[in-house]
């Protein structure tokens, strides 16, 4: 069976390959990553791209996406606090979503204006007020 090991059947200290030889035994780690290599380099487009950068874009890919941290640790098999710390960065487009996310719940708000004055600058309810005491 060729592919992806079944890691459930490994234990703790043992190898941790998740690619698997056509025998089904644990795939030494250079001879992944090196096939992994020859690959990308026939690839247009892609320059420099190591294996170990696919886990660490999935991980952060998951994480924008709002899959729960727990979730994310599972996955890769690390602990949660390791996962925040090494992969749990701001992007650019993290940062654009968190203010996006603020302006919607902020939003119905700020559309009720009159809680949001400055000070000494009249409500429209005192100024309907001012109208009414002139008449």
């Amino acid at each position: 069976m060729r592919g992806v090991y079944p890691l459930d059947r490994l234990l703790p200290g043992e190898a941790q390959s998740a690619v698997a030889k056509e025998d089904g035994t644990p795939q030494i780690g250079h001879v992944v990553t090196d096939r992994f290599r020859r690959t990308v380099a026939g690839c247009a487009g892609l320059s420099r791209i190591v294996l170990h950068g696919l886990r660490h874009t999935h991980a952060t890919l998951l994480l924008e996406d709002g899959v729960s941290l727990k979730v994310v640790a599972l996955r890769l098999g690390d602990r949660d606090d390791t996962v925040l710390r090494v992969y749990g960065h701001v992007t650019p487009h993290g940062q654009s979503v968190a203010v996006a996310r603020v302006r919607e719940w902020l939003s119905p708000t700020f559309d009720n204006r009159e809680h949001f004055v400055s000070e000494g600058e009249p409500t429209e309810a005192a100024e309907a007020e001012n109208s009414d005491d002139s008449n």
